[in-house]
């Protein structure tokens, strides 16, 4: 029950697999007992072993949350998942506990010439794809891709806001070009209004 998906945090910077990492022993250590929130046994348990590393043991929260989850065996999978040995305050402690994953973090860069809204959408895509089923891009379009596709994945709110940004300025530069576009035919009618004016004066 509650198994992670191997290699789902692979390329993640360690604050954020840290983060992901967190997130995921309280979700799976919630649906280890049914009932209401009086029934959760197991995942009290975890927490008051989080309180206890963190008063008695003066860790962090990063460093007791990794060293509680090693004494819980539906959370074992997570540390094959979530690279967090920079938060590991006792490696040596729990020999079953898997190792992480590796994979190569070599991504081919094609040096293709995008437009930064091009740049933003291919960022975008590749994120949902690593989201959605934990694969890393093989290749990126160019480094500022590759930047704003981390940034996407690390930073979601920055990434968004910059989105929004060049959105809005989409935006702004249309409905300029269409009032440009409108303002050129009103002259040219005026023009051939005024031409036909003098024609006719001349006669």
């Amino acid at each position: 029950m509650g198994k992670a998906r191997t290699g789902a945090g692979a390329g993640l910077s360690p604050p954020i697999a840290m983060r992901e990492f967190r997130k995921r022993c309280h979700s799976i250590l919630w649906r280890q007992e049914a009932g209401g929130k009086k029934d959760k046994i197991t995942y009290d348990r975890f927490k008051r072993l989080v309180a206890e590393f963190q008063k008695d043991g003066g860790m962090t929260l990063d460093q007791a949350t990794v060293e509680a989850a090693k004494d819980f065996q539906c959370l074992k999978p997570l540390f094959r998942s979530y690279d967090v040995a920079d938060y590991d305050p006792h490696p040596e402690s729990h020999a079953d506990t898997p190792k992480p994953d590796k994979r190569p973090k070599a991504v081919k860069c094609e040096d293709k010439s995008l437009s930064y809204r091009e740049q933003l959408a291919w960022a975008m895509s590749a994120a949902g794809k690593f989201l959605r089923v934990g694969v890393e891009p093989t290749t990126c379009p160019n480094d500022r891709a590759f930047f704003l596709y981390i940034q996407a994945k690390e930073q979601p709110k920055e990434f968004m806001q910059r989105l929004g940004q060049v959105e809005a300025k989409g935006d702004t530069e249309e409905e300029e070009q269409r009032l440009s576009k409108r303002a050129s035919q009103r002259s040219v009618e005026e023009i051939d209004a005024m031409l036909t004016e003098l024609e006719e004066s001349s006669e």
